[in-house]
């Protein structure tokens, strides 16, 4: 079941926990993301934006995600759209990752983990734009890298889980290149191509298309069977 009641000055009444227990909790959404909001001090001085079966997710986190840039952002998307996209995201990470840490979490390369690190960089102006990012966010890049590898993990499963299961006919494709595809080219001026010489690139945008459908009902019926209340 899933709420969005109005955020209020304080922690709700059923999120407020003891120290110890809140410290608890917040470990184990660090652990599911791969990151923690605790600041050098020890001292947590946070809000929870969310909760999924009782496990808070903090603006902090938030602040991370959006300030290193991991999740990139949509060009004209407004600061709180923004956020809200991010905790969206992170809300079916943790859940996915149960999921994922249930059939067993593929192992992930350093090679990906740098490729996905270098793509993470790309979007500031400066090579020396990310390092700079990380320090106003107070995280450190083997937290970073952490976030990437179960990111990661995640992608794994779900390409080994949901892939084989997408199949695109000869139909689909022709369907899409006289329905879509050449609409499309007329409309941006561009030349337009014969279905022979457009096939397979047809083929992946169906495929990831249909992909991404199978995902979120995937990730639909975790959150129905999930406690969510967001704050945010």
């Amino acid at each position: 079941m899933e709420s969005t009641p109005n955020l209020q000055p304080l922690v709700p009444r059923h999120c407020r926990y003891n120290i110890p227990m809140r410290l608890a909790r917040l470990a184990i959404v660090a652990w599911a993301l791969g990151l923690t909001a605790v600041p050098a001090s020890g001292v947590i001085i946070d809000r929870i934006a969310a909760t999924v079966d009782d496990q808070p997710i903090t603006t902090s986190e938030i602040d991370q995600f959006a300030i290193v840039r991991i999740i990139e952002r949509r060009e004209g998307e407004g600061e709180d759209e923004y956020r809200r996209r991010i905790l969206d995201y992170m809300i079916a990470q943790i859940l996915r990752a149960r999921d994922v840490n249930r059939f067993g979490s593929a192992e992930v390369s350093t090679e990906d983990i740098a490729n996905e690190i270098a793509e993470i960089r790309s979007r500031f102006s400066s090579p020396e734009g990310l390092e700079a990012a990380l320090a106003e966010a107070e995280m450190t890049m083997p937290q970073l890298e952490a976030v990437v590898r179960r990111n990661l993990q995640v992608e794994a499963f779900i390409a080994e889980r949901f892939s084989p299961m997408i199949f695109v006919s000869l139909e689909d494709i022709e369907r899409y290149y006289q329905d879509v595809w050449i609409d499309d080219r007329i409309e941006r001026g561009a030349e337009i191509l014969p279905l022979g010489t457009v096939r397979e690139e047809i083929r992946a945008i169906l495929k990831s298309t249909r992909l991404d459908e199978e995902v979120g009902r995937w990730t639909t019926e975790l959150r129905g069977r999930a406690d969510i209340d967001v704050y945010l």
